[in-house]
């Protein structure tokens, strides 16, 4: 998944019209709209501010050519840090 990412245009289309609907639920979670309120007031600027799913503006309009750049960009060896825990295969994780 972090080496051979695949990305579906329309599985993404699917994942965009979920967090629209998470978006539109918010009025109904009220603990969780308060912290992420509380959170965006006090670190506005610091990634802890952002919301979590995203700002609900620019989601729609995120497309599979974006999140290819990104992850290119982002995502590569030095990067990146990769935890396994439990009853793992050291060589298979490596793998």
């Amino acid at each position: 998944m972090v080496c051979n990412m695949s990305l579906n245009s329309a599985e993404l289309e699917l994942l965009k019209d979920d967090v629209s609907k998470e978006h539109e639920d918010n009025h109904t979670r009220y603990e969780e709209t308060l912290i992420s309120n509380v959170h965006y007031n006090s670190f506005r600027e610091h990634m802890i501010g952002q919301p979590t799913k995203g700002d609900r503006d620019l989601t729609n309009t995120l497309g599979v050519d974006q999140l290819r750049d990104f992850h290119a960009a982002h995502y590569f060896g030095d990067n990146t840090v990769v935890v396994a825990t439990g009853d793992v295969n050291h060589d298979a994780v490596v793998e």
